[in-house]
């Protein structure tokens, strides 16, 4: 099989987990090394970046063009509402979800200055900042996690907010200087995840990695994605993790504002990832708004 993906240290260390998967049930894989218009451009935020999914669209691309036959994404930078001639065969078993800073000189959060320059390329992790601190300056920050680990200790940035698992898939562990609760800091849904991508009408490739999906990584982010596709949209971000314990399913949703207002935290449980989604988004429509009546 030819495996598709993007040319970053992280984007790198996934797709050889992947082909170690692959070679594991004994299939034969090359690793095929493409760039994304995400790649090509990094001085602008993410959001201000072409179209839904910019680490994802040029291979997308040349999944169609059947340049390759297997995509590998991190979960969270697919669209929300994925093309109908590709679909996600496998998900790998996910990482860490939680967020992690890294700081110039090792301080953890509480310990930063006052007005201290905090780098994020993520409107999510944004809401999350000012809420906790609303004396912190966040600034956008882009380039490989490497790259934004280097910027930060060279005194670009007095902070910045990584996910923990790209630190750790990279060997960075040891520039963590504070990893955050879940309660503290809630992760983007899909978070740690890794996806392989097909086409829809490629059987044989569909019967080779569906040995890979892994149950509990498909339900717990079938659910985070289901309530982000349901809710996110406008002033509007949403939050959420899942765990499973054997079928059974607990998704915590928080629901933030680029407005500022306070977040809303629901939990939902069950075992169908998109019922417990849906209950979980009725429970924070309402709490929202009861917010706006007290208002």
């Amino acid at each position: 099989m030819r495996v598709g993906a993007r040319g970053s240290k992280l984007s790198l260390w996934q797709a050889e987990f992947a082909i170690d998967r692959l070679r594991r049930h004994g299939v034969s894989a090359d690793l095929c090394i493409l760039s994304s218009s995400g790649d090509r451009d990094q001085e602008s935020a993410i959001e201000g970046l072409p179209g839904d999914a910019p680490f994802v669209d040029d291979l997308q691309e040349a999944l169609r063009a059947g340049e390759i036959d297997v995509a590998v994404h991190s979960l969270k930078d697919m669209a929300v509402e994925g093309p109908e001639d590709l679909l996600v065969s496998a998900i790998l078993p996910r990482g860490s979800v939680t967020e992690s800073l890294v700081s110039k000189d090792g301080r953890a959060f509480g310990d930063l200055r006052t007005g201290a320059i905090v780098g994020t390329s993520s409107s999510r992790r944004k809401a999350q900042l000012v809420h906790l601190r609303p004396d912190i300056v966040c600034k956008t920050i882009r380039r490989p996690v490497d790259d934004r680990v280097r910027q930060v200790r060279g005194g670009a940035f007095d902070a910045a907010i990584l996910a923990t698992v790209g630190l750790e898939r990279l060997g960075l562990a040891n520039q963590i200087a504070q990893t955050f609760s879940l309660r503290d800091f809630a992760p983007a849904a899909g978070q740690g995840a890794i996806a392989l991508q097909v086409r829809a009408g490629d059987r044989d490739a569909q019967s080779v990695l569906r040995p890979l999906d892994d149950f509990s990584t498909r339900a717990a982010t079938t659910a985070e994605l289901t309530a982000q596709r349901r809710l996110e949209r406008g002033d509007t971000l949403v939050a959420a993790w899942a765990e499973t314990d054997h079928a059974f399913l607990r998704l915590h949703l928080r629901v933030l504002s680029r407005a500022g207002s306070p977040p809303v935290d629901v939990l939902g449980s069950g075992v169908d990832p998109e019922r417990v989604a849906a209950d979980a988004c009725d429970r924070a429509l309402d709490a929202l708004a009861g917010m706006a009546g007290v208002r």
